[in-house]
């Protein structure tokens, strides 16, 4: 256990506290949308439009973080040769990845936290207790499916291609799950399309803890399916086809 915490300490200080571009990627662009929908193009938005935005926005924020972040430092590390140098010390690869999910589960709390709080102070959104208790335990949980995607990705592809790979999921799964404009504005064949998608659910589950109704047994039923079948995906990957760094 004080191998593992002393690996987290050190996965946070070279991920989160030398890594920037997490901070306006992740955290800062949502941010600048949720204030322009909200502020610059509408003056007169709703309390019920703020909350519906915030919403969208945090789970926009986590896919940003837990897709291009992971990827991009996940292949940073193998071809860097920090996996190579981890061969040399008793970490097992189960524990460097499990080390790793936690570092940008981290990473997930700053950007619901930065969010959340730009949604207080400048649109005066109201967020009971039980909301942020939610938004800070449950949210990150319900985002492990965004964060396999971008383990998955990082093992077959270098950092270029999945620079590519990653925002060519990115922005067609913020588009089709209504993270930008409301789901029910789109083509019906995108929204047939989006509701099968991880997060989708992961919105609608946010929504109803910003406004404290319950999370939603079909919300949890799809990301439960979404992270079993992502997570056999990679298990298979690291199980059957290593990637030799």
């Amino acid at each position: 256990m004080k191998k593992f915490s002393y690996q987290l300490v050190l996965n946070f200080k070279r991920v989160v506290l030398r890594n920037p571009g997490f901070l306006v990627g992740a955290v800062l662009l949502p941010i600048v949308f949720y204030l322009v929908f909200t502020k610059a193009l509408n003056q007169n938005t709703s309390s019920e439009w703020n909350l519906n935005y915030l919403a969208s926005m945090i789970v926009y924020g986590i896919l940003l973080g837990s897709v291009m972040t992971t990827t991009s430092v996940m292949i940073g590390d193998a071809q860097g040769g920090y996996n190579k140098l981890l061969r040399l010390t008793p970490i097992s690869k189960w524990s460097f990845y499990l080390n790793m999910l936690v570092t940008f589960e981290v990473l997930n709390l700053l950007c619901i936290l930065g969010i959340s709080s730009v949604g207080v102070m400048v649109n005066q959104v109201q967020l009971h207790l039980k909301a942020w208790l939610g938004l800070m335990l449950v949210v990150p949980l319900a985002s492990l499916p965004l964060i396999l995607i971008g383990f998955i990705i990082s093992r077959g592809c270098d950092y270029s291609l999945g620079t590519t790979v990653s925002n060519l999921i990115i922005f067609p799964l913020a588009i089709v799950s209504g993270l930008w404009l409301p789901i029910e504005l789109l083509p019906k064949w995108m929204q047939t399309v989006g509701k099968v998608m991880p997060t989708y659910y992961l919105r609608q589950l946010t929504f109803n803890l910003i406004n404290g109704q319950s999370l939603g047994s079909k919300n949890c039923l799809w990301i439960g399916g979404w992270l079993l079948v992502l997570l056999g995906l990679l298990v298979s990957l690291i199980k059957f086809k290593p990637k030799e760094v």
